[in-house]
């Protein structure tokens, strides 16, 4: 039998410059619990004006990323800020 996938909202919650740090935030981000995605920033039409890859979590878990990026040095998107 298959499962159906339900779509859950995701916030980006950073851009960074490659693909390669992008992929590492998302592996600490699962170390962490959390479940995050990589996409490329002109992917998402909010952000489209941004060069680089954005990470991307699930709403209910973006508080939580924004205080691991914190933690790690990164500056995440504000809330307020477009793609949110």
């Amino acid at each position: 039998m298959f499962e159906q996938v339900q779509r859950q909202e995701q916030s980006p919650v950073v851009v960074v410059a490659t693909q390669a740090e992008a992929d590492l935030l998302v592996a600490t981000f699962q170390v962490h619990g959390l479940h995050g995605m990589t996409i490329m920033a002109s992917a998402i039409p909010s952000l489209d004006w941004l060069e680089g890859f954005a990470v991307q979590v699930p709403a209910e878990e973006e508080q939580r990323a924004r205080m691991l990026l914190r933690e790690l040095g990164h500056e995440p998107l504000a809330p307020d800020e477009p793609g949110h």
